[in-house]
């Protein structure tokens, strides 16, 4: 066997990931009709749910699938939360669903809105959040690739580059 032609030992560990993700998309999909019994339509933590199950489905490429629990989600957090990071984080899933499905035209404002509705609110991001704005970043230079954008991939690129800000240490004034 040459050294090329073995399998890289990140592989397992991937394809150990994917199971688990099904696993995980099986599990909260199980607690969606439960949750939507015991909470308002309207509820954040019904989003908080959906969003879960969405960003799960995604992972696994079920882009299809994804798209009509993170409308759903994204159509709460606009009504309870219309200013919060969470919000264009949605949005941002939501154009990487659709982003998934080659409905480029659909994905793009929404990717747009969402990164730059991220961007904007840096700072009130958690330490457990701030991959999402990189995510977000990372869907516009897939949009602009299939879209044969080069000019747009690069100035995405040189985003991602660059440091992210830091949220002020409690106590220290802005």
């Amino acid at each position: 066997m040459v050294a090329w032609e073995r399998p890289h030992p990140w592989d397992d560990v991937a394809a150990l990931l994917k199971t688990a993700n099904a696993k995980v998309v099986a599990f909260l999909q199980e607690q969606l009709p439960a949750t939507r019994k015991a909470l308002p339509k309207d509820s954040p933590q019904l989003a908080g749910l959906l969003v879960q199950i969405g960003m799960a489905l995604l992972e696994q490429k079920q882009w299809a699938e994804a798209e009509p629990l993170l409308r759903e989600c994204l159509a709460i957090r606009e009504k309870a939360q219309p200013d919060v990071w969470a919000t264009f984080n949605t949005q941002s899933m939501l154009g990487g669903a659709l982003l998934g499905q080659k409905k480029y035209a659909e994905a793009e404002p929404l990717l747009l809105k969402g990164y730059q509705g991220m961007k904007e609110r840096e700072k009130t991001i958690p330490p457990q959040g701030k991959d999402r704005l990189t995510e977000a970043a990372d869907r516009l230079v897939d949009l602009d690739t299939a879209t044969n954008k080069p000019d747009e991939v690069k100035k995405w690129r040189a985003e991602q580059a660059k440091p992210p800000e830091a949220a002020p240490m409690p106590g220290e004034k802005k």
